[in-house]
């Protein structure tokens, strides 16, 4: 009976689940994104997401995230090295008038002859690096990265066969120009890659290229993590390393830095895919990661004992995961069972007070029926707060293992600092 109900409560979860393909929340378009497009009979639109996230303000303004004419920003913060290349650090903000950027914070080159007034050197042509700067140690140390970053995000849907791409895809990726290094996010089972805007959306604003890839899973059959591990192999090799570029332009995806991260079962199927391919990726990191085998079928669990790879690895738990008359995430197969398995160097953290479900967009976390109802979770404090310390940790981790910021893996053990109470911190 103890397993009969399970079976019964998600079948209940697949009949009852309101979680259809309905159009994403709807966010407005401060980056100046491009006009929705159709590609043959799928759909393929652009939206641009800015540091508010999702306004109703439209006043054209200083001050209102938008570059409206007679504005030279709004809100926003450039590289200096973009506004001129004897710039080799920093970041400058937009001024509170909206009528430049505030250079102080630049540093240029010992030998550079640069006007402080205007930015302008002595040189007759200003070229600007496709790579990012990165911050100093120092930078890096005092960054919030729970906070989002310095760039727009925009974001980009292609359905399925839409553009040669097996499987329908969300794109995140910053609205400027340069090199970002490249994540692969899964979503969990029987859930939607659309749900994890919140996260994703705060990840890419610091300099990084995501996408979010679509599973067809089923509680009536379907593939084994085992082979989705190969499809997203497939994905990865013939679609996204050759054909991201020319969707995230004039952003480019680095594939020599590229990160795993996955959520439940998506976290499964990323540990797959770097033991398999253990020289492939440079990090991985799951949001509550689970490897126990659903209630129904059989998905063998791909760690029962040490594992070696070369990559750091995050586990970010939840308390009220293993809870509950159906543990989401089992302690058989979670992130506490997994972390004495994995390699040095690996952080494992457990959120307080917080579900399976808890990292989930908000509106679509009220909306999923049982499939979300049916774990455990926290008040909708909890779960705001939860979403937050889930994109800062993914930023310190994949800023300090793909970007080489690596002071910035003291934030990911610095728990008075977060925004959300962690139950439980180790690393080794």
């Amino acid at each position: 009976m103890r397993r009969i109900l399970p079976f019964i409560m998600v079948m209940l979860s697949f009949l009852w689940c309101s979680c259809e393909n309905e159009s994403k929340k709807t966010q407005n378009d401060t980056g100046g994104g491009d006009a929705d497009t159709s590609v043959g009979d799928e759909e393929v639109t652009d939206t641009t997401t800015s540091d508010e996230m999702v306004t109703d303000d439209t006043s054209f303004t200083c001050g209102n995230g938008t570059t409206d004419p007679g504005e030279a920003c709004d809100g926003d913060a450039k590289e200096c090295s973009e506004i001129n290349s004897t710039y080799i650090v920093g970041w400058a903000s937009c001024k509170s008038d909206c009528s430049g950027y505030d250079i102080s914070t630049c540093s240029m080159a010992p030998d550079a002859d640069v006007d402080p007034d205007n930015g302008s050197a002595d040189t007759d042509v200003t070229e600007t690096d496709d790579e990012p700067a990165m911050p100093d140690d120092d930078a890096s140390a005092t960054l919030d990265v729970f906070a989002l970053g310095p760039y727009q995000v925009l974001q980009k849907d292609l359905a399925k066969n839409a553009a040669g791409n097996a499987m329908a895809v969300r794109i995140y990726y910053p609205n400027a120009a340069g090199t970002y290094p490249y994540v692969n996010f899964i979503h969990g089972f029987q859930l939607k890659n659309t749900y994890y805007d919140q996260i994703l959306t705060h990840l890419a604003s610091h300099g990084f290229i995501i996408v979010s890839i679509q599973f067809e899973q089923s509680l009536l059959g379907g593939d084994t993590t085992i082979q989705e591990a190969e499809k997203m192999m497939t994905m990865l090799d013939g679609w996204i390393t050759p054909q991201l570029g020319t969707h995230t332009a004039p952003a480019v995806p680095d594939f020599t830095k590229v990160g795993l991260s996955g959520h439940s079962r998506g976290g499964k199927t990323s540990w797959r895919m770097i033991l398999t391919n253990p020289n492939r990726f440079q990090a991985i990191a799951g949001v509550d990661p689970v490897l126990a085998p659903p209630p129904m079928g059989s998905d063998p669990n791909p760690i029962t004992g040490p594992v070696n790879y070369a990559a750091p690895s995050l586990l970010i738990g939840t308390e009220l995961g293993p809870t509950g008359m159906q543990a989401c995430a089992p302690s058989n197969g979670n992130s506490a069972y997994m972390y004495p398995y994995l390699p040095s160097p690996t952080w494992h953290l457990i959120g307080a007070g917080v579900g399976h479900m808890d990292m989930i967009d908000a509106d679509d976390l009220s909306s999923c029926g049982m499939t979300c109802s049916v774990c455990a979770g926290g008040d909708n404090n909890q779960k705001a707060t939860f979403r937050t310390l889930t994109g800062g940790l993914l930023v310190a981790f994949f800023r300090a293992s793909l970007s080489g910021e690596t002071a910035l893996y003291s934030k990911l053990t610095d728990t008075v600092s977060m925004p959300h109470p962690v139950s439980k911190e180790e690393h080794k």
